[in-house]
């Protein structure tokens, strides 16, 4: 059977159908989604332990907070004229929630715990990082599945890295494991650059 992802978009998510979606979801019949939020209210089974512990380690609020300055209501949320993926990603599930709810949200690669709660793509690892809310935002380049042919048994044993090198301690990473025989590592920046 042919793999058509591989075949016509290189293994990459396909953004016009993602776009197209988004669009169709902003205009979406409105009582549908309320009706929606009471089947979920409804269904949703706080008792079962695996839901929990997950929903616990993306949200790890313990408490009611206040949301900061560059908070809105859920109703007010615009989308911006650049990172539209991060909005459409939130709306994908703001729209079963009442619009005069607040929300914060901080673009990007989050590399500090915010002062107070906001919706995140990425956290730091490490105990207090409380006010950071993971979701999984920027789906479309993120969360991308593929239908690999190869058997997981039949792969090589070793790191494949591709990135683009220009922080402190990706460089000393590739310095320390470039020629290492278990790692097939390269830096695709434009610029050429001696790793050793």
């Amino acid at each position: 059977m042919m793999n058509t992802k591989r075949v016509f978009f290189k293994n990459k998510n396909f953004k016009f159908g993602y776009y197209l979606r988004a669009f169709f979801r902003e205009f979406s019949f409105l009582p549908w989604y309320r009706y929606k939020r009471k089947v979920l209210n409804r269904d949703l089974i706080l008792s079962d332990q695996n839901f929990c512990a997950r929903l616990n380690y993306y949200n790890q609020l313990d408490h009611e907070q206040i949301i900061g300055s560059a908070g809105c209501r859920l109703k007010d949320l615009k989308r911006p004229d650049r990172g539209s993926v991060y909005y459409f990603d939130l709306k994908q599930y703001l729209r079963y929630f009442k619009g005069d709810l607040m929300i914060d949200m901080i673009p990007g690669d989050v590399v500090h715990v915010p002062e107070t709660p906001a919706i995140v793509k990425s956290r730091p690892i490490r105990s207090g990082n409380n006010n950071a809310v993971l979701l999984n935002l920027d789906k479309v380049r993120h969360f991308n599945f593929i239908n690999d042919e190869i058997a997981f048994r039949d792969k090589k044993n070793m790191l494949l890295g591709r990135a683009t090198v220009y922080q402190e301690h990706r460089k000393a990473f590739f310095n320390l494991y470039f020629d290492h025989p278990m790692c097939d590592l390269g830096d695709v920046a434009k610029r050429n650059r001696d790793m050793r």
